[in-house]
């Protein structure tokens, strides 16, 4: 059984060696046709497409025209298994493939740190995807819609009916609801079904609330909570360690010891440390990197979390830091996730999985109204100008709800954001290798920003 399977035209044989040769030496197991006989061919074939878990297709002015490759990958897209496409010379790529993003590797002859198999081995460490919890599996990047009892037209319990309607997806809590809200044993309730019917569940800290509020939410109500909720989330979010050191090892030692105290009463491997800087012109923001190498390293936590407002002050900056800890953390011999807090604008969301984030949390689907077409936000009163664009959502609930007058119109304008944001993220998710559609989203001179703050991610 191999990770990958590689589908190619025999008059590609040569570069398929070396690509062959260097995903084993990133670690990856990997079968293409050299490895069996002629006598075996058809039936090893598809044993091997079966127990895959993703493929690579090369192709070439040979492999379009070669019948092989193309049943392969048909087979491979039958199974639902992801397909990375590798082009190699200037060839057309036959329906329906030629609408997929391919990685130019043409001219390649093995260079392992060249821009195109760095892009593909950082790829496949993104969607090899490892189950957590309880064997949820994580598709990357993925949005937590947040509920929260903070400035949000729909109360946690709306929300969470709301989510009822459509189709499971990553949904946060957070404990400071679960802890002081009025609704708190109906809430408890509520997580319990959801992460029964196959919702991804993240139960957060409650630091946003408690500081916003301004109600203390000691260690001791955060592990009450924690030990209340047990079986009800698949990742909870550790309790905030709120340093005010300046040194990133001291920054680090707080953070390890606090995951360690939060491991002894919910299991470590649903358990993603938060990093925070101390505030002020001596924060070591240039040490951030470091600091989620060496998380990464000693806990080997599912994610690891940082508040957007902590990356930098503008769009520019929070994209470059997002990257560099990506490069950091790509230095690994696994996959890390990132997960940005309090990132729930469409833009910033796609922004930052391009630069190398792969989760985020917002409250913004129950703030405002989204317009599909811009992906912009707008106030609640302006649904009206947007309502016809999710009349014909991809999510049937929610469909069906927003031609029923029973709901209000708030409920509607939740809902409408709701279906934007499950489409959005299939967007983000289908083009995540190409940052050119994006463009069209930007203001005027905004993609030739990015593409001088990052030219290795925005080409």
């Amino acid at each position: 059984m191999a990770d990958i399977f590689i589908a190619y035209g025999h008059e590609d044989k040569n570069l398929v060696t070396h690509l062959a040769k260097a995903l084993e030496v990133k670690g990856w197991s990997v079968f293409w046709d050299e490895q069996i006989g002629p006598e075996a061919f058809g039936r090893v074939i598809e044993r091997e497409i079966k127990q895959a878990a993703v493929m690579i297709v090369v192709w070439s002015n040979a492999s379009v025209d070669a019948e092989w490759p193309k049943s392969e990958v048909d087979m491979a897209r039958n199974l639902g298994r992801q397909i990375f496409h590798l082009r190699i010379s200037d060839a057309q790529l036959p329906l329906p493939f030629n609408i997929q993003n391919a990685l130019d590797f043409t001219g390649w002859r093995g260079d392992q740190n060249s821009l195109a198999f760095r892009k593909l081995d950082h790829a496949l460490k993104k969607s090899i995807t490892r189950p957590v919890g309880n064997g949820q599996i994580i598709n990357w990047p993925c949005f937590f819609r947040s509920v929260s009892s903070h400035e949000c037209f729909l109360e946690p319990l709306d929300a969470v009916a709301a989510f009822k309607i459509a189709d499971p997806m990553p949904i946060l809590l957070s404990a400071f609801d679960l802890w002081h809200n009025k609704d708190a044993e109906a809430l408890y309730k509520e997580m319990k079904t959801l992460h029964g019917d196959s919702y991804l569940v993240m139960l957060d800290s409650g630091d946003y609330e408690s500081k916003r509020k301004g109600v203390d939410l000691s260690w001791d109500d955060y592990k009450d909570t924690l030990v209340k909720a047990s079986g009800t989330f698949d990742i909870a979010v550790c309790y905030d360690v709120h340093s005010r050191s300046t040194r990133s090892e001291t920054i680090i030692k707080e953070i390890v010891e606090g995951f360690q105290r939060d491991a002894e009463i919910a299991p470590a491997e649903k358990l993603a440390p938060v990093v925070h800087l101390p505030e002020g012109k001596a924060s070591p923001i240039e040490r951030v990197p470091e600091i989620f190498f060496a998380l990464a390293n000693s806990l080997k936590p599912p994610l690891i979390a940082i508040p957007e407002r902590e990356l930098g002050d503008g769009i520019l900056a929070r994209a470059r830091q997002i990257s560099r800890i990506r490069s950091e953390l790509d230095k690994l011999d696994r996959y890390q996730p990132i997960h940005v807090l309090g990132t729930g604008n469409p833009l910033s969301i796609a922004i930052f999985a391009l630069a190398g984030a792969d989760s985020f949390d917002g409250l913004e689907w129950c703030r405002t109204a989204v317009d599909f077409q811009t992906a912009r936000l707008h106030h609640t009163q302006q649904y009206d100008f947007f309502s016809y664009q999710s009349q014909s959502a991809e999510d049937k609930g929610i469909r069906d709800a927003l031609s029923n007058n029973n709901f209000s119109f708030l409920d509607k304008v939740a809902l409408h954001n709701l279906a934007f944001f499950e489409e959005w993220m299939d967007r983000i998710a289908d083009n995540e290798r190409q940052s050119g559609w994006l463009k069209s989203y930007l203001p005027p001179g905004g993609y030739d920003d990015l593409r001088r703050e990052l030219p290795e991610v925005f080409l």
